[in-house]
């Protein structure tokens, strides 16, 4: 086994010919970028010819999402969408607006560019970002450059959780952190109004972003619940109003006209709707597994001091649930773990996915060069999830977890999962 970064990316490159989207040329353009045209997209990148291809696979892949959820929309622009991955920061904070300096990934609309960036990031964060400023490309280009930044940031952050297993997206994840972040907020009546999120300007949502962390988690995940409600409550009943609502958006039909045309005017009981939608939302089994190898690894750093020293999960195990032994953890999502509930222990060592009787859902293998564990899932269709540890400050480590196309790993490293964890 290679370390898990170096892993990683043998995972993604080995996945090109996984992914079957019509690849219509590639080559160099002036000797710096690697270049891959499909049938949407122009994708430059500095990493690779064949991380070029992987990008416009999986951009070509998340169009037909945006395709398929915004059916009866058609792109008014025949040209492709320009798309930029870069491996460095100082490169990518050479191509795009000095707003924009530090972020990971944007949609500059003046030049139609969908630029991101490698450095510090893992491999599908900066996915999940494309996803994300892939969607306001796609509405920028195709229907709606002004389309209200309560929809537009909600969508893409509804695309930036879809999970491509190899062969299709999933879409409608509900991701812990922003449920919590939601679900924490209405309890305290902190939340947005539904009233001032839909009459929200652009200016007013990026002033709000730029002056706390935690205004500018709130309105993007409030956004995400809004739409996920509408997608999904009851049925999919909100959803053809969704359309409906864009599509007079894109006729030029005065925002508030079409608002009340698709929705009515009655926004309190539009909010009471989402308000007890939002509340019976639970994470989904993969947010649950994440969550598991997130806390297994971070518990594991903690009681052993050196990620080195974790040897086996039933060590760790035993280590947790020692008579003489009291702790607690709560986790970024306000979920309180203790040593006296020995029901929610248990279930830390358990994949949702996994039915069989045995104590560990979970396999932990160790490089061969630097002895540092990796807590892999196997449990999941077409996707294996995986916590590892990475350098962080001051010679300590910090816990990364992702989820990876199984059909992309090693297949030396999928048969001894296999070998370890039947399927």
């Amino acid at each position: 086994m290679g370390g898990p970064c170096a892993r990683m990316k043998a995972a993604l490159l080995l996945g090109v010919a996984a992914l079957a989207v019509l690849a219509m040329a590639s080559g160099r353009d002036d000797g710096s970028m690697y270049v891959m045209e499909t049938q949407h997209y122009r994708v430059r990148t500095d990493v690779s010819q064949d991380f070029a291809g992987l990008v416009g696979r999986h951009m070509e892949a998340i169009h037909k999402e945006y395709s398929r959820r915004l059916k009866e929309f058609e792109l008014k622009v025949g040209d492709k969408f320009e798309v930029r991955v870069y491996a460095r920061r100082v490169d990518y904070d050479a191509a795009v607006p000095g707003e924009l300096l530090g972020s990971g990934g944007a949609f500059v609309s003046k030049d139609r560019l969908l630029a991101a960036c490698m450095e510090g990031r893992t491999d599908e964060q900066v996915f999940r970002t494309l996803y994300h400023e892939g969607l306001h490309q796609f509405l920028y280009s195709s229907f709606a450059q002004e389309c209200p930044v309560w929809v537009n940031e909600g969508l893409a952050e509804y695309f930036s959780e879809a999970t491509w297993n190899g062969r299709t997206f999933s879409t409608g994840q509900v991701p812990a952190g922003r449920l919590y972040v939601v679900q924490s907020a209405l309890r305290a009546n902190q939340y947005v109004p539904l009233e001032n999120l839909f009459k929200m300007k652009s200016e007013e949502w990026l002033d709000n972003v730029r002056s706390t962390e935690t205004r500018a988690s709130l309105q993007y995940c409030e956004a995400w619940s809004v739409v996920h409600f509408l997608i999904h409550a009851r049925g999919g009943r909100y959803g053809q109003r969704l359309l409906d609502y864009l599509r007079n958006i894109s006729e030029g039909v005065d925002r508030a006209l079409a608002f009340d045309k698709s929705f009515g005017s009655n926004v309190a009981s539009l909010e009471r709707a989402w308000s007890a939608y939002v509340m019976q939302l639970r994470p989904g089994p993969d947010q649950v597994c994440r969550r598991n190898l997130e806390l297994l690894a971070f518990m594991a750093l903690h009681i052993y001091a050196t990620p080195q020293r974790f040897r086996s999960l039933e060590e760790l195990h035993g280590d947790l649930t020692r008579e003489n032994v009291r702790w607690h953890v709560v986790t970024p999502y306000g979920e309180e773990i203790t040593s006296a509930n020995r029901e929610a222990v248990e279930l830390l060592f358990r994949c949702p996915y996994d039915r069989r009787p045995s104590r560990a859902s979970y396999i932990l293998l160790k490089d061969a060069e630097t002895g540092l564990p990796t807590l892999f899932c196997n449990h999941h269709q077409g996707i294996v999830a995986m916590a590892y540890y990475v350098p962080g400050g001051e010679g300590g480590y910090t816990v990364e977890v992702e989820q990876v196309v199984r059909d992309t790993l090693p297949l030396q490293l999928v048969r001894t999962l296999d070998s370890l964890s039947p399927r």
